[in-house]
């Protein structure tokens, strides 16, 4: 007998590895906080399970509840934390904003439609579905290295899980 505690763990394995693929090497995918002193070279950033602006937040959170009498299946609902930033050396907010939402929608490609067309609700089968949801947080900063651009924004996953 197999029982599935949480899908939570798959959840993010498949967010990190879907917008890994699909950003490549034009943008730095961090799955959780990035390791002290990362140096960022590229101007777009991807955090799942981790928001620079909120640090203090947990990578995800959500509840469980019985599915049905018998207690062999059980409902899972959670929000995972994420990130998208885009930064240049100037100072101009407009295309960093455009950038900044570029991104975001990118990301939520990727939660949209099944089997890959054009991307996957169900991310690869770890929930019933996914979705932005939650609210979205703008974030605008300027530095003496450039302005940025940050949109902290939440996966919200529905699981069932089974015993099997």
């Amino acid at each position: 007998m197999t029982i599935t505690t949480s899908s939570m763990a798959a959840a993010i394995d498949y967010l990190v590895t879907a917008c890994s693929n699909a950003f490549g090497t034009t943008a730095h995918v961090f799955d959780g906080p990035p390791i002290g002193d990362t140096a960022l070279v590229l101007d777009d950033r991807i955090w799942i399970g981790y928001s620079p602006i909120s640090a203090g937040l947990a990578a995800a959170n959500g509840t469980q509840d019985f599915a049905a009498l018998g207690a062999r299946s059980r409902n899972e609902t959670y929000s995972v934390l994420c990130a998208v930033e885009h930064w240049s050396g100037a100072t101009d907010m407009r295309p960093l904003r455009d950038g900044a939402f570029v991104l975001l929608r990118q990301v939520e490609t990727l939660l949209r439609g099944t089997g890959g067309t054009p991307g996957d609700c169900t991310l690869g089968g770890a929930v019933l579905f996914a979705q932005l949801a939650g609210g979205l947080e703008l974030h605008q900063a300027q530095t003496p290295d450039g302005a940025s651009v940050l949109i902290q924004f939440y996966v919200q996953c529905r699981a069932r899980l089974t015993v099997s």
